[in-house]
């Protein structure tokens, strides 16, 4: 899904088609915020691939975050999808497994974001009370590996 994002930065073929980008923002909350900008989507063209496009985004994004911000980059990967051993071969840095596993709440035949249920404190409902009269159950996700990239 799309993300408000400061920075986007693409990679595209000698005819002018976008095959690789990603976005970086300032975090919103969280450790690195006012220390570190957050690489928030990375992403290939469908059926794509392109050899080492997340090294070189990587590597002129942190850049220009160096020249205008003085900060390194950060991310974290979504362990769903499988290792992060492409970041690491990108000379990114395992910083640490996130301890926060991520979750939604769904009623069998779509997904909800985790924020769209909140306890109901005039009713004296908690949130999975208000979870449960609607309908919705929790499904948790995975834990993230959060990666630090710094430039050398």
């Amino acid at each position: 899904g799309d993300v408000g994002a400061r920075y986007a930065f693409g990679l595209f073929t000698s005819d002018e088609q976008l095959v690789s980008c990603m976005s970086l923002r300032s975090p919103r909350f969280g450790q690195f915020k006012g220390k570190k900008w957050e690489l928030a989507r990375f992403a290939s063209s469908l059926n794509t691939y392109v050899r080492g496009a997340l090294s070189k985004l990587t590597h002129h994004a942190a850049t220009v975050i160096r020249n205008e911000h003085q900060m390194d980059i950060f991310t974290y990967v979504d362990t769903r999808f499988g290792g992060s051993n492409a970041y690491a071969s990108s000379g990114w840095k395992l910083h640490k497994k996130d301890a926060f596993t991520e979750f939604w709440w769904t009623d069998f035949i779509n997904r909800y974001p985790r924020f769209s249920i909140r306890a109901d404190k005039e009713r004296k409902m908690s949130e999975q009370d208000v979870a449960i009269e609607q309908g919705l159950t929790k499904i948790s996700g995975c834990y993230n590996d959060i990666y630090t990239y710094t430039l050398l």
